[in-house]
């Protein structure tokens, strides 16, 4: 018998249904011919805790620290150890295992460390799967490869999975019982402690943001032929602009009855739909227009996953394989029947589906775990709630549009060149409407009355307009998930800039939101009435009371740069984890040299009572959350 082993139930279904024979299906498996299906649920197993090693290490202290296990030990998650015991029964059965479980680095540690875990000794194939329809199930059924060609990067996943344990465990409770009051707890991440610094650093920034007047020039103007048109000097660069008003009103008044050449230039230009959303983007829309918290964007998404009507929601990518072009019929079949009216009848406005390259690409696909998320063929139930509707449009919507032409219109840039002032102005006349007829707003049209290149035009009056600059806006959810994604932009090391580009950036599609999650409950972000994020005073006074190498992302570029070199073969994992053990040992040498010193304050409501810093024996009880608790899809990649 062959036993597949997915991450997922949904996985496992989809492969099922893609095997020859009798289907016989059961809770924990599905038998199919001389096959057997069978799945985890995220992640079944976790690392053990402290007092699982040594019944001392149960107290958070001091001199306790660090704490380094000669090897990290796994436990069945809670709620798991049924399924555990599923696969252990199915595999003793079997002659040969295929490992399905999603491509990249935790895809293939989930069903890794639970062959390993049952001592497994059969052989291993593996099945590289990012899309569940059948066509390309069916293509890579046929492509099986030998699972041990894998075992770098199973190595280079638990390599960061026992770092992330290792640094949190270890440098939350050096922190909390060194430098916090006793109802604070201090819990440091790879992910979450650069995290709260930027929402700090943003945060600081507004505060200390001093408004600053600048000028434009508004000119109008008049052709040889008689054409009168606005025209605006407004410099983008702090370094032209003007920001002395006397300065601006001279150059105003020289301007008038200043004659030049028009440099006009009109040009067909062609605007593509909006990329098909990933999980992140997806949370920014839902959160800019609904104001829900990108965790509360994540279970939405997933209960419509779970009823079958959404693809796999954690997601970092925005394209398609390209044999899901076939699927195209039956997924805009699913959205005309399905509640929503207003996607409906765009669903049957689009006659002519045209199926772009830019989307449906293999070659962009290589290397994705998943594709974009998209609507199935299955219909949005009728019963949906009123966000599941709302949800289900903004995946529905950019599917449909990716289907259509391209926007095109005719841009027209006028420019009047007069010294030092470059008055501008710009004109736009839609061509061909393409996806943005379905739109509620058709596009804008600024026509301009007809204007000549090369043509002479006169100043005739001009204007101060007075500007103000303004401070970045807080974050939301929505935009603190794209700037962890972009955290490269806040990076000035060229080398670490380019590692950190070639990633997601700090966490990724499935931990980014708990990361949030987190954050709020410690009580160091709080959201305000618009959905502004804000440091507390004890997020703050962590952020600026931390070693600064904690605070910044470096590190995951660090480690991303040696995982790689570990998943290429290149570099032995405990070459890896004997440099985390310095780290982290130099870092509880830190926080023991400034014990007693109190400098985090606060409060932080979300923490369990604590152990008193120093005396008496400590409350037994280590603290959830101290080693960055795992989540059951996707372990977090930290605290």
């Amino acid at each position: 018998m062959r036993l597949f082993i997915a991450e997922k139930p949904s996985m496992g279904k989809a492969i099922a249904a893609c095997l020859p024979g009798r289907r016989d299906v059961s809770k924990t498996h599905i038998e199919v011919g001389d096959d057997v299906v069978t799945w985890c649920v995220g992640h079944i197993l976790e690392a053990a805790p402290p007092e699982d090693y040594n019944p001392e290490w149960k107290a958070w202290r001091l001199d306790l620290l660090p704490i380094f296990p000669d090897k990290i030990q796994m436990r069945p998650v809670e709620n798991a150890q049924g399924q555990l015991t599923a696969i252990k029964r199915l595999l003793a059965r079997a002659d040969s295992v295929v490992h399905a479980g999603d491509p990249g680095r935790e895809g293939q540690m989930i069903v890794d460390e639970v062959l390993e875990y049952l001592n497994n000794r059969k052989p291993v194939q593996r099945l590289l799967l990012n899309a569940t329809d059948p066509a390309t199930i069916k293509k890579q059924l046929q492509r099986l490869e030998s699972n041990a060609k894998l075992r770098p990067l199973y190595e280079a996943a638990k390599a960061r999975s026992e770092a992330d344990w290792v640094m949190g465990m270890n440098l939350t409770r050096a922190a909390t019982k060194s430098i916090a009051d006793r109802d604070t707890m201090v819990s440091i991440g790879r992910v979450q402690t650069p995290t709260l610094a930027l929402v700090v650093n943003r945060c600081k920034t507004i505060e200390q943001f001093v408004p600053r007047a600048f000028y434009d020039i508004e000119a109008k103007v008049k052709t040889r032929a008689g054409s009168v048109v606005l025209m605006r000097h407004s410099p983008s660069s702090e370094e032209s602009r003007l920001w002395e008003r006397e300065k601006a009103e001279t150059l105003a008044e020289q301007a008038k009855g200043q004659i030049g050449q028009l440099q006009v230039e009109t040009a067909r230009k062609k605007v593509a739909p909006p990329k098909l959303h990933a999980l992140p983007s997806l949370q920014a829309e839902a959160n800019k227009r609904f104001k829900w918290s990108a965790a509360e964007v994540l279970a939405i998404a997933q209960e419509l996953y779970v009823a079958g009507c959404l693809s796999y929601p954690r997601t970092e990518c925005c394209f398609l394989p390209e044999e899901q072009k076939g699927e195209v019929p039956s997924v805009m079949a699913a959205i005309r029947q399905g509640p929503e009216s207003s996607l409906a009848e765009m669903a049957e406005a689009i006659t002519e589906p045209m199926p772009r390259a830019t989307v449906f690409s293999n070659k962009k696909m290589e290397g994705e775990e998943h594709h974009a998320i998209i609507p199935t063929g299955k219909p949005l139930p009728l019963d949906a709630t009123t966000k599941q509707r709302q949800l289900y449009a903004l995946a529905a919507q950019r599917y449909l549009w990716s289907l259509c032409p391209d926007y095109e219109h005719d841009e027209t840039q006028v420019l009047l060149p007069l010294g030092e002032l470059q008055f501008k102005t710009k004109g736009s006349v839609p061509r061909v409407l393409g996806w943005k007829a379905h739109l509620n707003e058709k596009p804008s049209e600024v026509e301009l009355p007809p204007l000549q290149n090369g043509e002479d035009a006169k100043v005739v009056n001009t204007r101060l307009v007075e500007g103000q600059t303004t401070p970045p806006a807080y974050y939301t959810e929505g935009s603190l998930i794209g700037d962890m994604g972009a955290i490269a932009k806040y990076v000035q090391d060229e080398r670490i800039k380019a590692v950190l580009k070639e990633t997601s950036g700090i966490g990724t599609a499935a931990t980014q939101a708990e990361t949030i999650e987190k954050l709020k409950k410690r009580n160091y972000i709080r959201v305000d009435t618009k959905g502004n994020l804000h440091d507390t005073p004890v997020g703050r006074s962590i952020i600026e009371n931390l070693p600064v190498p904690l605070t910044r992302p470096d590190m995951t570029a660090k480690w991303e740069m040696e995982l790689k070199q570990i998943a290429e073969g290149q570099l032995p994992a405990a070459t890896f984890m004997e440099g985390i053990r310095k780290f982290v040992g130099g870092g509880t040498r830190w926080f023991s040299e400034r014990a007693g010193q109190t400098l985090v304050r606060g409060g932080n409501t979300a923490a369990p009572t604590q152990a008193p810093k120093t005396g008496s024996k400590a409350r037994s009880g280590a603290r959830k959350g101290a080693s960055g608790s795992k989540s059951r899809s996707k372990r977090s990649s930290a605290a």
